[in-house]
């Protein structure tokens, strides 16, 4: 069954994990003949190039009904106040384009790649492939409070609960459009159910990688004598970099020479990095704001193990392209990516710095002792649940699903 889709969200090769992602879905559904119109703000979602061309795609990119470029200071500000009105327009702005085209010739389903839809058309099923449930952003900024008050103020845990009530209620009403949510992880799939989501209607699903990308090679002659630790993602208080530094410590104390390398943005939280110089080893600790996309295979790669010891995680995929590219990883007991891991990767107990160097130490010493064993189980669990083909086969069944019961409806754009 062919399908023509309206689709909306993070699209875009170059890019980072969920906007690549999207890329690889979209890419793959053309490929297997279905057909697609990408609704995008063209400030953020360009065209993609290597789609525009193939009579099966239309790259439909709108301009915000708002300005993307106030100083970073007054945007969030500026969206508790304003963005009620912000989203109204986006999807008067999203709902008479999309309507116009469905009228000419109607869509089979709406599919909104890694977030909630900005419209609905009436009649149609609407599919939302989430990035992660917001509600478990909050549960996680209110269980880390002490040391959201420590690192980054009272003042700054008040603004960003805020921020996240206000959101998790509007990405509530806007989960009551979804016919289908897709989430990354079984774990994911479990909190929204437990937060009312129809569970039949709910589908763990992680995102595709790019498996000629990111492969397993030959290592580059270490450049220095221990072992190194390798931590890719956003600096906010959720992702743990606390955890992260003390557990080094204790990875240093037993294996001599051993570095760590941090590569994320700060987020919304003031002082992450100050969480660097806590650790008794901050000569061995490298941080690099960014590395360009072509360069991030090669980073991984050169690590000997990917250590993510974020909280309430939906899916990792930092962790699935170490995975790809033979490196193990070692998680935390609310990744839900520790879903898809071999059995040379591991899941640390408990959010404490014992039991994150312990799980790290074990890694190291089955990857120092048989290196092509584990990169040949973590390769085979890449190819097993991120392939482009094995997920589409799976996004598949869910879309045609959808288009059989012909959900929608239950609000008109």
């Amino acid at each position: 069954m062919t399908m023509r889709l309206a689709c909306y969200g993070w699209v875009q090769e170059d890019a980072g994990s969920v906007a690549s992602a999207g890329h690889t879905v979209v890419a793959e559904l053309l490929r297997r003949g279905h057909r697609a119109d990408l609704f995008a703000d063209r400030e953020h979602v360009p065209a993609p190039a290597d789609l525009v061309g193939d009579p099966r795609f239309a790259y439909v990119g709108l301009a915000p009904p708002r300005s993307s470029h106030l100083p970073a200071g007054l945007y969030r500000p500026a969206e508790l106040v304003l963005g009620p009105r912000w989203r109204q327009a986006w999807r008067r702005r999203f709902g008479a384009a999309a309507r116009a085209r469905h009228e000419l010739e109607p869509y089979d389903a709406l599919l909104s790649l890694g977030v909630a839809p900005a419209f609905v058309l009436g009649g149609v099923p609407t599919v939302a492939w989430l990035q992660s449930p917001v509600h478990t952003e909050l549960e996680a900024v209110r269980r880390l409070r002490p040391l959201i008050h420590r690192v980054s103020g009272p003042s700054f845990y008040a603004a960003v609960t805020t921020y996240y009530v206000r959101r998790a209620r509007r990405d509530a009403r806007q989960l009551d459009l979804c016919d289908e949510v897709i989430c990354g992880s079984s774990w994911s799939e479990r909190a929204l159910a437990d937060h009312g989501f129809p569970a039949e209607h709910l589908h763990a699903l992680p995102y595709p990688i790019d498996l000629a990308r990111f492969s397993v090679r030959e290592r580059d002659a270490p450049a220095g004598p221990g072992p190194v630790l390798l931590s890719v993602g956003r600096l906010d208080p959720r992702k743990r970099l606390d955890l992260l530094v003390a557990a080094f410590d204790i990875v240093a104390r037993s294996a001599p020479g051993a570095r760590l390398m941090v590569v994320g943005h700060v987020g919304m939280a003031p002082n992450q990095l100050s969480l660097l110089d806590e650790s008794a080893f901050r000569e061995r600790i490298v941080y690099r704001r960014a590395v360009p996309q072509a360069a991030v295979p090669d980073l991984l790669r050169g690590a000997d193990v990917l250590v993510q010891p974020s909280e309430n995680e939906n899916f990792g995929s930092a962790v699935a392209e170490a995975l790809a590219s033979g490196v193990p990883a070692v998680v935390g007991p609310t990744n839900g990516t520790a879903d898809y891991l071999d059995a040379n990767s591991a899941v640390f107990s408990a959010y404490t710095p014992q039991a994150v160097a312990g799980a790290v130490l074990a890694v190291l010493d089955r990857r120092r002792r048989d290196p092509e064993a584990v990169a040949r189980t973590t390769r085979d669990s890449a190819e097993r649940w991120f392939s482009a083909a094995r997920v589409v086969d799976r996004l598949e069944e869910i879309l045609e699903g959808a288009v059989a019961g012909r959900g929608g409806g239950r609000r008109p754009v």
